[in-house]
């Protein structure tokens, strides 16, 4: 048996955008499943297959020149204000459309997995299907209509009619449904009655890389850490009185009344921030307290959270289908975890994990109070794991279940 999974984002390796399709690719054949990936490649050629991945060229990413690749963004966007939809990778599409046949001749896949976002996945999925009468499963790392990733669903009428339109078509043609977290999955169970929709939460795979060893904390402080983006993944994870906000009011509260812990807490930042959280961050870097690393490579980040005494989540607030993949992360590092969050997953993961403490990310008179209390205790005893419930988000467990699921739709007609 074989499949062909399409993942735009497979070959950036720093992405936590391609971890879900790299777990396929590494424990599918473990399972009896041969994988082929369909992914985007800056390159001159238009077609390539390098070993078990088929590259086809996006002309909108580094093989064109950066300032026209802006200009390409900025025409794309401009349409969406006018209510025409374009999509931003639709160049990456066409191409793929236009090789198909040399594609599926090549590889003879036996069903097709296609991982959104991008939303091009979805529809080259969908497109493949009905072209060769292939059984597709899709894939939502995301939601695409309900609690979007692309807040432009929510900001055009053009985006969110084609993605309705789209949603509609991949549920039509997809004998099975894989969403990372339940409510997205119930979502499409009671929306479009869809008959086969399975939950798979991100995972995390101890092996996946090998970490350095030259990240060194001061042993006679708390270090907190905090990897990836915030604002720019969601918007509604950081500001107005949330995440970021919401933290440094904390700080500010916890120095009022106990100057002295100044010295007791170091807070990492560890990944791309917007200019907004740097600025609100930056009277805490003045002081030490905070430090700011900015994007490093993933393995470097791995080894941020392995040397913290403590892992910092934050989340956007009341939306029960966030779960992001740094949580997994986290869960590996075993190290104990402080989540801003409220009404996601995440908040039930921590908890019923027992891997962490849960605060509201828009409390900041909570936040200090917990962060007060992880110093005075030195970071102890704030989790009570169980190992039980935490190993059955190990990718080889979950790629196991999934291979067992895939093979009954591709043996059973939809």
């Amino acid at each position: 048996m074989k499949v062909l999974i399409i993942s735009y984002y497979y070959l950036s390796q720093d992405s936590t955008g391609s971890l879900r399709a790299r777990a396929m690719v590494k424990y599918f054949p473990q399972n009896g499943i041969d994988v082929a990936v369909l992914t985007y490649r800056a390159q001159n050629e238009s077609l390539s297959f390098c070993g078990n991945v088929i590259g086809v060229r996006d002309v909108t990413r580094k093989s064109v020149p950066l300032l026209l690749f802006y200009l390409v963004r900025i025409w794309q966007r401009s349409l969406r204000w006018l209510g025409i939809y374009r999509s931003l990778c639709g160049y990456w599409k066409e191409e793929v459309l236009k090789h198909s046949d040399q594609i599926i001749e090549r590889i003879k896949p036996d069903a097709i997995v296609a991982s959104y976002p991008s939303i091009e996945a979805l529809e080259i999925g969908v497109a493949l299907a009905r072209k060769y009468g292939l059984p597709l499963i899709s894939d939502f790392r995301d939601g695409l209509i309900f609690e979007p990733l692309d807040m432009d669903v929510t900001h055009h009428r053009a985006v969110r009619r084609y993605y309705q339109e789209i949603e509609s078509q991949v549920v039509a043609a997809s004998q099975l449904i894989i969403t990372v977290s339940e409510p997205i999955s119930s979502y499409f169970s009671k929306q479009y009655l869809h008959p086969n929709v399975m939950t798979l939460p991100n995972g995390f795979d101890t092996n996946e890389v090998d970490v350095n060893s030259d990240i060194l904390f001061a042993p006679d402080i708390i270090n907190i850490v905090h990897t990836g983006r915030i604002e720019l993944s969601r918007k509604e994870s950081s500001g107005k009185g949330k995440g970021i906000d919401a933290l440094c009011a904390s700080l500010f509260l916890l120095l009022h009344q106990f100057p002295k812990l100044a010295d007791a807490i170091n807070i990492h930042f560890v990944g791309e921030l917007s200019r907004s959280e740097k600025n609100c961050l930056l009277p805490f870097v003045k002081l030490g307290i905070v430090k700011l690393w900015g994007h490093q490579p993933r393995a470097r980040a791995i080894d941020f959270q392995r040397k913290a005494n403590v892992l910092l989540l934050m989340t956007a607030p009341d939306k029960p289908s966030i779960a992001t993949g740094k949580i997994f992360e986290y869960l590996a590092a075993n190290k104990p975890i402080l989540a801003l969050t409220r009404g996601t997953a995440a908040e039930k993961i921590v908890l019923e994990t027992g891997a962490g403490i849960v605060v509201s990310p828009d409390n900041p008179e909570a936040i200090a109070s917990t962060l007060e209390t992880i110093i005075r205790k030195n970071g102890e005893g704030l989790m009570k794991r169980n190992e039980e419930l935490i190993s059955a988000f190990s990718r080889d467990k979950q790629i196991g279940l999934l291979s067992s699921r895939l093979k009954e739709c591709i043996r059973e007609p939809f």
